[in-house]
């Protein structure tokens, strides 16, 4: 139970040193074991983090709730700025004549290597042949490459082809952990939709949900 909420999640066998004893309140005493799992409340965050939020955004596009917790992931110095992620265009300077275009992608190496979450467009001359593909708009028109979306003064919504039986419309969290602004830009990712709404950030459970038990 986090932040006021049930959420059954798959059980985990947790390590018995990071279990503290459930209240007295929910019904459950110490040590009590439910079927072949130890039942309690998870006490520490993994590398011995401080269960507070002071946010760092690594160089692939991933908030981190804590400086300790990224570096815990495996960020390493100098990948990572303090605040969350906002707009990838921040900071970017693409040369005359081009324009940069936030672009984020999932990245599927280590944390410690960089994964740019912007292209720089050109804006004269011929579109060249884009590695990005195809791009959606804001409003569900599909353009070859993100070239000729700017080209035309369009708003990007998502990079791939424009999906149709999904919600363009609100953020969303996706499995991954990260913020997707709708429903169809985390499926052009091949990422399914965890809850509606951008991620929260989850620390040590507390006791809002005094006497719920997960099934």
């Amino acid at each position: 139970c986090q932040a006021g909420e049930l959420n059954c999640l798959p059980r985990l066998s947790c390590p018995q040193h990071l279990l503290q004893p459930l209240p007295h309140n929910t019904g459950l005493g110490a040590g009590v074991v439910s079927g072949s799992l130890q039942v309690g409340v998870v006490g520490h965050l993994p590398c011995g983090c401080h269960d507070h939020w002071v946010p760092v955004c690594a160089n692939n596009g991933r908030t981190f709730p804590s400086e300790c917790l990224a570096r815990c992931a495996g960020v390493g110095e100098g990948v990572w700025r303090a605040g969350e992620c906002g707009d990838e265009c921040v900071g970017v300077r693409c040369g005359r004549g081009h324009v940069c275009m936030a672009a984020p992608v999932t990245c599927l190496t280590l944390p410690s290597t960089a994964c740019p979450q912007h292209i720089c467009v050109p804006l004269e001359g011929e579109c060249p042949d884009e590695a990005s593909g195809p791009a959606c708009d804001s409003r569900g028109r599909q353009f070859s490459t993100l070239c000729r979306l700017a080209r035309d003064g369009a708003s990007l919504a998502y990079l791939g082809t424009c999906k149709r039986r999904c919600s363009s419309v609100g953020v969303v969290c996706g499995r991954d952990g990260r913020t997707w602004t709708s429903e169809c830009h985390a499926h052009a990712h091949y990422v399914s939709l965890d809850y509606r709404g951008p991620c929260r950030a989850v620390g040590v459970p507390g006791t809002q949900c005094p006497g719920v038990v997960c099934p």
